[in-house]
C-alpha cells in the first residue's frame, strides 16, 4: 500500500510489518482536507490496483486489482554503439490513468541492465505514463526515456529496443514491438527522450515535454493571490509585488516571482523554485511610489492554502545623507543597496521582524526587483536621499561596487551602540542613529587591496579559477566576516576585503583535483598601507572518488554536503579541512574530495532533507576514541589513506526517514501564530553540531523530517511573546501530533557575596548565563571531561533561543541582577531542562563547570537557592 499527498508528490513503500498478508487493509492519517493517491502492486508485480482517496472517507475502500503491464527493453550508448550494461534503471515520475494532478515521483518501479544492456520492469499499470530515468553511476550521462501505457490493455508485455542516449537530437521515437507471449498483448508506440544534459532543471523540462499538460505540473509554475493596501487601508493600485526567499545556503536570495497589482489592489503571482530556497526564508514583498516597502513572511503550509494574501504597505520614512571619506570629502557616485528593514525589538525571522533581500537578488538579471526598495548613488557633494524605508525601523545598507571603499555594511537606526562594548568582539557595521529630519553623514572605510598568486606546491603551476576567501577581524580576538573571488588563468587574484585590522587569506582548488586548500599565515594591517601581496601553494594530497546513495534503492543523493573530520596530525602546514573545505555531490550524487594520508571520516549531510540523522562523538570521528561533542549528519564513512596514494574509491549509502506532521494549539485550541522547535532534527551549524538558534515556525502547522523507525525524539516549544511551551516525545509512527502549548515556568536564584569585591564582580557579570540543555552531558566548557572520553551536552545560551525574553534581535535585554543579587529566568518551556551559571572564569578553563540544572513545570516558579560564586 502506498500513499501520496499533495504536499508529499513522493509514493514511498509501507514498512513490511504493514504489508498486509490478506485483501484487508488500512489507511492511517486521512484527514479529508486533500486528495490523498493510493497505489497497490502484490509481491509478484503480477496485479496492480489504485484509488483515489477524497472527501469524507467512506466506510470501506473496495479496489479493483488489474493485471499488470510488463515492459522489456535495451538500453545503447549510441556514441560507442556499446550496450548499456549495469545501469540503473528507475521511475521519476508517473502520471496514473484518470489522475488530473501533476505528475509524482514513483520510485517503486527500478530495475538494473544485465551484460547486454537489457533491462525488465514488471508491476506496471496500463493507462499509465511513466517518465523513466537510467544512469551509469561511472560516467556523466543520463538516458531519459518515457513509457507511455495510456493505450494499454492489462497484461500487455512489451519489448522495446535500441533506447540510446542519442548525438545531440534532443529526442528518438521508436517503435515498440510485441514480443511473442500467450498473455493479450497490443503494439504501442513507444517515444524515447534521449538527453545528454544532467541537471534538475534539464530533467524538469523533459518531464514538461512527454507529459500532456497534468494540471500543476512539478515543473510548471504555481500561483497565488495577493491583495495590498495603503498605508491608510486604501487600494494599492499598480503596486510592484514579488515572491523571494534566501538560498539554502543563505548565501543570496532568490525571485521566485513578480506581479503588479490592478485598480482593485489584487493581483496574481505565479511563482516557481521552491525547492531552491531555505523554507524559513520565504516572503512576500511589495512596493509602490509614495509608500514604504510592505512585505508578509510565509511557510510552505500557507502556499498549501486558497485564501488571498492580504498586507499593506508601510508610511514612509526618508532618509536623507551624505558620504563622505577619512579626510571628509565628498563620496561622490557611490551606490549604496538596502539589505534589509528591521524592528530592532522582534526576535529575527519572526513576522514583525522585518524583511531582506541579498545581493544578488535576481538570479535571472542581477538587478533589484521593483517590490524592493531601490538602490540610490550619491551625487558630486556625497549627498543621497533613500526613499522607501518604513518609518521608524531600522535599515541596513550596503556599500556596492565602489573603487575607493572597502565593501561594508551600514546600520542606521536600529537601536545598536554606536560604540563598542567592552566585550563586544562581534564583527559590526557602520551603526548611525538619528532622529526623523536629520542629516546622517557616514565615513566610509578607505580600501585595502590584497593581491597574490595561487600556483601547485609540487609543481609551482598556476592554479586556475581557484576560489580564494578573505576574512576580515576588527578586533584582536573578534569574529570575521569574508568575502570571495577567484583566480585568473595565471593564478592571480584581486580582491577588496571588508574594513578591519586582521585579515585571514584561504584558497581552495578547483573540484576533481588531488590538491588540498590552504590557508596564509594571519596577516596584522593598522597602517594606512593599501596593497599587501599573499601567495599560496597548495598541498598535493590523495583524491577521494565518491558516491551518495539512497539505502534500498541505490538512487543518487544530489546536492548533499561533503566534509572530512580527521585528528589533524598528518596535515600539511595550515591546510583547510572539515567544514571550511566542504564539497556537494553533483546530480548523480558524485563527488570528489581531496584528503591527506590519515585516518578519519567523511561526512554526508544533507539540509532540509528527509534522511536519518545519524550521530557521532567529535572524538569517534577523528580519533576512533569516545569522548567530545555530538556530531550530527546523514552518514559517516571511516577511510584510511595511506601514503603516495593517487586516489581512492568510496560508497556511502543514507537512510531515508519518516515525515511527521503536526498541529501547535493552546489551551483554548487556538493555533499557535509563531514558535521557535527545538530538536536534534532541526538547526544543526556548519561545524556538525546542534546550536539553538533557528527561526520560528509560522502559522501553528510543522512538519518533522528525518525520523528513524523504533527512535524517539525530545521536541521542546516555546511561543516566547505568550510565554507558552511544551515538551513531547516525537515517534516515526506519529501521525498529525496535536502540541497544546501551556504557560512557561520561571526560575530564580540568589547570589550570596562575603566581601565588596565580590560583589563588583558580580555586578559586573550583571546576568549569570542560562543555558538550554537539548541532551544530557557536560557543560560544553569541560574539555578536560571530554579528552577523559565524556560526551558533552547538546546545549546552547538561552539568550540564542529566546531573543524576545533574553535579548533582542540587536541589543540583549534580557534578566539581570537585581541589588540583593538575586535574577529571575522567565519563559522556560515546561519540561526541559536548564543549566544556571554559578562559577565565572575569566577564560575557557578545563575546571569551569559551575552550573544548577533544572527544569519546570507548567506555570511554576521554582526556587533555585542560594549561591555563593566563585571566581
Amino acid at each position: 500500500v502506498l500513499g501520496q499527498t499533495e504536499k508529499d508528490r513522493y509514493f514511498r513503500p509501507q514498512p513490511a510489518d504493514n504489508v498486509p498478508t490478506t485483501d484487508r487493509f488500512t489507511v492511517n492519517g486521512y484527514d479529508g482536507k486533500g486528495p490523498r493517491q493510493l497505489f497497490f502492486k502484490n509481491k509478484a508485480e503480477t496485479l496492480v490496483g489504485k484509488y483515489r482517496l477524497e472527501g469524507d472517507a467512506p466506510k470501506e475502500i473496495v479496489v479493483t486489482a488489474q493485471r499488470s503491464v510488463r515492459v522489456m527493453g535495451r538500453l545503447n550508448k549510441q556514441k560507442d554503439d556499446l550496450p548499456a550494461a549495469h545501469y540503473f534503471v528507475a521511475c521519476e515520475k508517473c502520471l496514473l490513468p484518470g489522475d488530473k494532478v501533476s505528475p509524482v515521483d514513483f520510485s517503486i518501479h527500478w530495475c538494473h541492465t544485465d551484460d547486454d544492456g537489457r533491462f525488465d520492469i514488471k508491476g506496471l499499470m496500463a493507462g499509465s505514463l511513466y517518465k523513466m530515468e537510467a544512469f551509469d553511476r561511472s560516467i556523466a550521462k543520463d538516458i531519459h526515456f518515457t513509457i507511455d501505457l495510456t493505450d494499454a490493455k492489462p497484461g500487455d508485455v512489451i519489448q522495446i529496443d535500441n533506447i540510446s542516449d542519442g548525438d545531440g537530437k534532443s529526442s528518438v521515437d521508436t517503435l515498440g514491438q510485441r514480443s511473442e507471449t500467450k498473455e493479450p498483448n497490443t503494439s504501442k508506440l513507444v517515444r524515447t527522450v534521449a538527453s545528454p544534459q544532467k541537471t534538475t532543471q534539464a530533467k524538469s523540462e523533459s518531464a514538461t515535454a512527454d507529459v500532456a499538460a497534468p494540471e500543476k505540473s512539478v515543473a510548471d509554475t504555481t500561483s497565488l493571490q495577493v491583495a495590498i493596501a495603503l498605508p491608510d487601508g486604501g487600494v494599492a493600485e499598480e503596486t510592484h509585488v514579488a515572491l523571494a526567499g534566501a538560498s539554502r545556503d543563505y548565501s543570496k536570495s532568490l525571485l521566485l516571482g513578480n506581479a503588479i497589482t490592478g485598480k482593485d489592489g489584487t493581483c496574481t503571482l505565479t511563482y516557481k523554485g521552491l525547492s531552491e530556497i531555505a523554507e524559513e526564508s520565504l516572503q512576500l514583498i511589495a512596493r509602490k511610489d509614495g509608500a514604504a516597502v510592505g512585505w508578509m513572511k510565509l511557510n510552505l503550509f500557507d502556499l498549501e492554502s486558497d485564501d488571498s494574501f492580504e498586507f499593506s504597505l508601510k508610511e514612509q520614512g526618508i532618509i536623507n545623507g551624505r558620504l563622505v571619506d577619512i579626510d571628509g570629502q565628498p563620496a561622490s557616485g557611490e551606490t549604496l543597496q538596502v539589505q534589509g528593514v528591521m524592528n530592532p525589538k522582534a526576535k529575527l525571522g519572526s513576522r514583525g521582524a522585518g524583511a531582506g533581500l541579498r545581493t544578488p537578488t535576481n538570479k535571472l538579471a542581477g538587478t533589484t526587483p521593483q517590490a524592493w526598495v531601490q538602490p540610490v548613488t550619491t551625487d558630486n557633494d556625497g549627498k543621497f536621499q533613500l526613499k522607501g524605508i518604513p518609518k521608524n525601523l531600522g535599515t541596513f545598507l550596503k556599500l556596492v561596487d565602489s573603487k575607493r571603499f572597502a565593501p561594508q555594511q551600514i546600520a542606521l537606526n536600529t537601536e545598536m551602540s554606536e560604540q563598542r562594548g567592552s566585550r563586544d568582539g562581534t564583527y559590526r557595521p557602520l551603526v548611525k542613529n538619528f532622529k526623523p529630519g536629520e542629516e546622517v553623514v557616514l565615513t566610509l572605510s578607505p580600501a585595502k587591496i590584497i593581491t597574490g598568486k595561487i600556483t601547485y606546491e609540487d609543481t609551482n603551476e598556476p592554479v586556475a579559477n581557484a576560489k580564494v576567501s578573505i576574512w576580515s577581524s576588527q578586533e584582536e580576538y573578534g569574529s570575521m566576516i569574508s568575502v570571495q573571488g577567484r583566480t585568473d588563468e595565471e593564478g592571480k587574484y584581486r580582491i577588496l576585503p571588508n574594513p578591519g585590522i586582521r585579515f585571514g587569506v584561504s584558497a581552495y582548488p578547483p573540484q576533481g583535483v588531488a590538491y588540498m586548500g590552504r590557508k596564509a599565515e594571519e596577516l596584522k594591517w593598522e597602517n594606512s598601507d593599501t596593497n599587501r601581496n599573499v601567495d599560496i601553494q597548495l598541498p598535493r594530497v590523495t583524491l577521494v572518488k565518491g558516491l551518495v546513495i539512497e539505502e534500498g534503492t541505490g538512487l543518487p543523493v544530489s546536492d548533499a554536503t561533503i566534509t572530512f573530520e580527521s585528528s589533524g596530525k598528518s596535515l600539511p602546514k595550515n591546510a583547510i579541512t572539515g567544514w571550511e573545505a566542504q564539497q556537494k555531490t553533483d546530480n548523480d550524487g558524485k563527488f570528489t574530495y581531496a584528503v591527506p594520508p590519515s585516518r578519519g571520516t567523511l561526512v554526508v549531510r544533507k539540509k532540509d532533507s528527509n534522511y536519518v540523522l545519524q550521530t557521532m562523538e567529535s572524538r569517534m570521528m577523528t580519533e576512533g576514541k569516545p569522548g567530545g561533542n555530538r556530531f550530527y549528519a546523514n552518514a559517516f564513512h571511516w577511510i584510511t589513506v595511506e601514503e603516495g596514494t593517487d586516489s581512492i574509491d568510496a560508497e556511502i549509502e543514507v537512510i531515508p526517514g519518516k515525515t511527521v506532521r503536526g498541529v501547535m494549539v493552546d489551551e483554548e485550541g487556538k493555533l499557535i501564530k509563531e514558535a521557535i522547535i527545538l530538536t536534534r532534527l532541526k538547526s544543526w551549524n556548519l561545524a556538525g553540531g546542534w546550536r539553538g538558534d533557528t527561526p520560528p515556525t509560522l502559522g501553528g502547522k510543522f512538519e518533522l523530517t528525518g525520523l528513524e523507525p523504533g527512535e524517539s525524539y525530545k521536541v521542546h516549544f516555546l511561543d516566547a511573546k505568550r510565554k507558552l511551551g511544551a515538551t513531547i516525545d516525537l515517534k516515526a509512527t506519529d501521525e498529525e501530533v496535536k502540541v497544546v502549548l501551556q504557560p512557561c515556568g520561571s526560575a530564580t536564584a540568589k547570589f550570596i557575596v562575603e566581601d565588596e569585591d565580590d560583589r563588583e564582580k558580580m555586578t559586573a557579570i550583571q546576568s549569570p548565563a542560562l543555558y538550554f540543555r537539548l541532551r544530557p552531558g557536560v557543560t560544553k566548557f569541560d574539555f578536560k571531561a571530554m579528552r577523559l572520553g565524556k560526551l558533552a551536552a547538546d546545549e546552547d545560551f538561552n539568550v540564542n533561543i529566546d531573543r524576545v525574553n533574553y535579548g533582542g534581535a540587536i541589543n540583549g535585554h534580557g534578566p539581570k541582577l537585581d541589588d540583593e543579587l538575586r535574577v529571575t529566568y522567565p519563559a522556560l518551556i515546561p519540561g526541559a531542562t536548564y543549566r544556571m551559571e554559578t562559577s565565572f572564569a575569566s577564560g575557557m578553563l578545563d575546571d569551569y563547570i559551575g552550573y544548577k540544572e533544572f527544569t519546570v513545570e507548567p506555570g511554576q516558579l521554582l526556587d533555585l537557592g542560594e549561591f555563593k560564586p566563585k571566581f
